[in-house]
Parts: structure tokens; sequence; C-alpha cells
């Protein structure tokens, strides 16, 4: 960790009072203090998860081995008994602060100080994270951070961009939550009150929906009216939201409402859209359908002028029936969007997804259909295009579900999907380029603040030699799949730490491009690890 001064030498006795740099991913039975009894065994399970706490030395350090050698430097970690009598895990299991197996550990020395030295850190977090049974995702298709309400996404961001960073320099305050009911019980004036960093914020890492509790198959879905309450309250007492994006504009994100405000403009380039309600459906999901391809037709002529002036990607070939994508809002992983081509395979897919189990959404969405050659991803951080990687799905079910997902070098996707036209590729780039600007214009008419990181999904259509046509596809709100980018998480976490201290303005903000990690120390004796329990 880079110091602004030298380090200062220190030895601790055994019996001294200290205090010491707690980490809950540094334990391996995922142990963290709690408050009192009740705040680790009821839902849900809240405590300060990373921050220092009191304890006791339980041995001299640095020790002196008998050939008279020693020092910090071969043994960089100090033995230390914990006096906090409560602890839990995110499953309520409990330590015994009477077992020496449960109290005493090794800490890095770095992480330890006299009781006293220091007061305050730079930054507290407010962290909200998923307590239940853990989803295996796809690695091979997320990449090495995973999901975002997954373990590995959040360590990404808490071990290795928090503490290798700012070192002990911070604090979080974490609940695990398994329920929109859980996220209710969350007090947030008082968690806030509790929050002694000279920044403050709360970080989400949970997937919103609309269905009932209980009915989803992933972990970290909660539902959408629960979380945004829970959120709101933060927000209201002072935390600002910093992962994945401040109320207000998550939830237009997630709604997909955005889409029909922007279809409209011709600058963003988003296919006609337009919103049936569930009753519709329910009462007559034939009449909906018909109701739902009126509207397109009209919202089309407005938007185009005519048929003539239609996108050719968009505008069906002669004799072919007009084809359409079916949708859900607080939808994950393509999960709930359904191709459809005329009116009665439309009317099959809007019953379809209103009748979904669990499902409470109030309306769908159906959208024209725009033929193209592939997908591009740009991932945007800071304002800026920092990776794009070239994606589509091979095939398309039998229901209409989109699957075999694959993605491309730019090599391979200039070969295989535009035919070799390199031309092509190069103003499909430029396009796109530009439309992220536009749209981060636009994003800031939602959210005043500069947006860390989004994914922007485009589709491209191949028109002719050199030439290519762009259409805004989906706004992937921060959380999103990084794809197996190998830079992504060091590059979006980084991005995500600087928006923390933005929330009074740039004081420790104006140090991070300087900050190194923390030396890892190499002589570590396997008994001496940090985080490693004392064994009867």
């Amino acid at each position: 960790m880079a110091q602004d001064h030298p380090p200062v030498e220190k030895a601790f006795k055994r019996g001294d009072r200290v205090q010491v740099f707690y980490r809950t991913n540094a334990d391996p039975g995922g142990y963290f203090p709690v408050p009192n009894l009740a705040a680790g065994c009821l839902r849900p399970r809240f405590g300060r998860t990373d921050g220092w706490i009191d304890a006791t030395v339980e041995a001299d350090w640095p020790p002196v081995d008998a050939g008279g050698g020693g020092g910090a430097e071969r043994y960089p970690s100090v033995k230390i008994r914990h006096v906090h009598p409560h602890w839990s895990n995110r499953h309520g299991e409990r330590l015994n602060p009477d077992a020496d197996s449960d109290m005493v550990v090794w800490m890095s020395a770095d992480d330890v100080r006299p009781r006293g030295a220091a007061a305050g850190v730079s930054l507290s977090v407010l962290v909200v994270r998923w307590g239940g049974e853990q989803t295996q995702f796809n690695v091979e298709q997320w990449g090495r951070a995973s999901a975002s309400v997954s373990d590995e996404y959040i360590s990404c961001f808490l071990d290795e961009t928090l503490y290798e960073h700012l070192g002990p320099d911070y604090e979080v305050f974490t609940a695990f939550v398994q329920s929109g009911a859980d996220m209710a019980k969350l007090m947030a004036p008082p968690i806030a009150a509790a929050m002694t960093g000279r920044h403050r914020c709360g970080a989400y890492f949970l997937w919103p929906v609309m269905a009932t509790d209980g009915e989803c198959d992933q972990s970290g879905m909660v539902h959408q009216e629960e979380y945004f309450a829970a959120v709101r309250g933060f927000e209201a007492s002072g935390i600002p939201t910093r992962f994945p994006h401040p109320s207000q504009l998550y939830q237009m994100l997630l709604s997909k409402e955005w889409q029909t405000q922007a279809c409209l403009l011709p600058r963003f380039h988003v296919p006609p859209v337009t919103t049936v309600n569930r009753a519709s459906v329910v009462a007559d999901p034939l009449r909906a359908a018909r109701s739902a391809l009126d509207a397109l037709e009209e919202i089309r002529s407005l938007r185009y002028g005519g048929a003539d002036q239609e996108p050719a990607c968009i505008k069906p070939g002669e004799g072919e029936v007009r084809k359409g994508v079916v949708k859900l809002g607080y939808a994950w992983e393509a999960a709930h969007v359904r191709l459809f081509r005329g009116e009665k395979q439309l009317a099959l897919a809007l019953h379809g997804l209103a009748t979904e189990q669990g499902s409470e959404s109030c309306s769908v969405f159906v959208q024209d259909f725009c033929r193209n050659q592939f997908e591009m991803r740009l991932f945007v951080v800071r304002g800026e295009v920092a990776h794009i990687v070239y994606s589509n799905f091979e095939n398309v079910d039998v229901d209409g579900y989109c699957r075999d997902f694959v993605k491309k070098s730019r090599g391979d996707a200039i070969n295989d999907w535009l035919s070799g036209d390199a031309q092509a590729m190069d103003q499909a780039e430029k396009k796109c380029k530009k439309m992220v600007k536009q749209w981060l214009t636009w994003l800031r008419c939602q959210s005043s603040e500069p947006i860390a990181a989004i994914r922007m999904d485009m589709l491209i259509s191949r028109a002719h030699d050199g030439s290519v046509e762009v259409h805004t596809l989906e706004l992937t709100e921060c959380g999103f799949s990084m794809l197996a980018w190998p830079e992504g998480p060091q590059t979006v976490f980084g991005a995500l730490l600087a928006s923390c201290f933005e929330d009074t303005g740039p004081t420790e903000a104006a140090r991070l491009p300087s900050l190194t990690k923390r030396a890892t120390p190499s002589s570590v004796e396997s008994a001496q690890k940090p985080g490693k329990r004392e064994k009867n």
C-alpha cells in the first residue's frame, strides 16, 4: 500500500490491547462480529464485516527464535485474541467466545495497531448481498468475476480493490438477505449513523425482479418493490448508491421503460416498441397482439415517415410476415425475451410471459425485430469505451428463446459475420462510439452524476459493402457480465472505487491513481497465515 510517510517500527507484547483490521472474506468460515445475538440469528444477518475491532495480543511480536533471529520480515503475522463476544456468519452459525479455536487467529502485522492509535477511516461502505444458497454461474461466460450477485464478484470489489488499494482505511457494514421481506427490515437511519467514514456509500449486489418471493430459481433475486424502498431509505439518510446506480436511474434501466421513451428519437436508433398491459393479454391474447401490432405500425409511421424510409433491417422482405420481440422488464440473462413472427405467434408469446410462474409484471414490451449479423457489446468506463465484445446467439428454439451464445475475436467477426468486410466493421465501431456519447448525455438527464461504468449493446446489420446500420439493443447496468474480459474487474472496480469518493468532493479520490497494491508477504509460515484460527 502506498504511504504518505515512512512506516513506523512497532512491536507488541503478550497481553497488549490492540485493534485489528478484520475482513470476513479472509476468514475460512465467513464469520464476522455482530452487535448482538439477534443480529446473528435473525434475518437479515447484519454486522461490520470489514473494519477495525478490539483484540489482545497472544504472543510477543516480533518473536525471537532460539538462534537469536526473528524480526517482522520473517514473522509478518501477529497472534491475537478477539475480545468481541458475538460472532456469526451468513447462515447464522456462531462462534464460541470462550474457545481458543474460535477466538485466537493470526493477523497480518500491517493490520494490527495499538488501541486508540487512530480514529476514523476514509470510506464506509454499506453492502447488501445475498445470504442464501449460491447459484453456480457459468464462469466461462461471465468471466473471472462471475455474476454481480456472486461471492466472487463481491470479493473482486472488497478484497482486490478496496483492501488492495486503500489498505485498512475503510469499513464495510453488510446485510445478508434472502428475500424482499429481509430488505424491508433494514433500518436506514441507525445504520447510516454507524458509518463513520469521511465518505459513505451503498453497494447493493442483488437482482431486483417482479416475482413473488420464493418463486425465483437463482440466488440474489429479490422483489423490486422492497429493494427500491430500502435503497431509497438509505439515500434519504445521506448514503449515495455507488453500485449499481442511483435508484431512479437503476429503476429506469431495469424496467426497460427507457426504450419506449427513446424509440421516437432518431439519434438513438431504438427499434419501435410499445407496451401491452397484462390485463389485455389475460382477457384476450389475440386481441392484445392485434392491438400491439397496430400500435407499432403507428409508431413506425411517425418515426420513419413511411414504409419507404423504414430501415432495411427492420422492414420485412416481400411476402414476409413481420418479425418482432416480446420481453419483460426486471428480467435477467435474457430469460424473458421471445421472438415471434405474425399475430398468432405474438399472442402465444404474450400469453406465455404474462402467465409466467410467480411473475408480477404489469406489462409486456413488444418491439420490432432488427435483422442483424451480430451484437457489439461496448464496455463504457468513466465515459470512454474501454472494451468491445463481438457476440451473437446462434439458434432460436421452438418457443422463440435465443440459445447458444457465442463470441468471437474482431477478426473472426469480420470474416464470419461480415463476409470479410473490414470497412463495414470500422464504420460499425465508429457509429457505435458516437451513439455511446449520445447515450451518456441522455443518461445525465436521468442522473446528474456521471456513470462509473455501463455496457451498451448494439445490433449491427450489414447494409452493403462497407456500410452498416446500427440499432440500440440494450443499456446494461453496472453489474453487467464482463464476458471473460481479462482486465474487466480491475478496470470496472477501479472506476467504482473512484466514484465512492465523489460524495463530498475530490479528497481521497485525488490520490487513488498513485496507489499501488499492498505487498503480499512471501515468507509467511503456513501456520501463521492471516485469518487462520488456532487449533485446540
